[in-house]
């Protein structure tokens, strides 16, 4: 990705950005309307399909807990993923409706 210079394409440069950005990871860095950084790595939990296998993503917890009870389902176990798929729990345990 390239960037240009100038305070107009600077503009540019950050409304594309924010377009593109996963979840609120731009909107946590603005401030009174500024945008005062830019986050390098945001964390998102995401879905991965073979659609040789599955033609279509999983659209509820029930459907991806049937398809880990038929061990459909890869849970990753390093560091750091291991401990942030673990901290995504606790908010669906509140809400399992959504």
């Amino acid at each position: 990705m390239r960037f240009a210079t100038g305070p107009a394409r600077r503009a540019d440069d950050l409304t594309r950005l924010q377009a593109e950005t996963v979840g609120k990871s731009y909107a946590s860095c603005t401030l009174e309307r500024r945008q005062w950084a830019l986050q390098i790595d945001t964390a998102a939990q995401a879905q991965a399909v073979r659609p040789d296998l599955k033609p279509t993503p999983l659209r509820c917890w029930d459907g991806v807990m049937q398809a880990a009870h038929d061990r459909a389902v890869i849970w990753p176990l390093r560091p750091p993923h291991v401990l942030m798929s673990f901290s995504c729990w606790p908010p669906i345990w509140a809400n399992p409706a959504q």
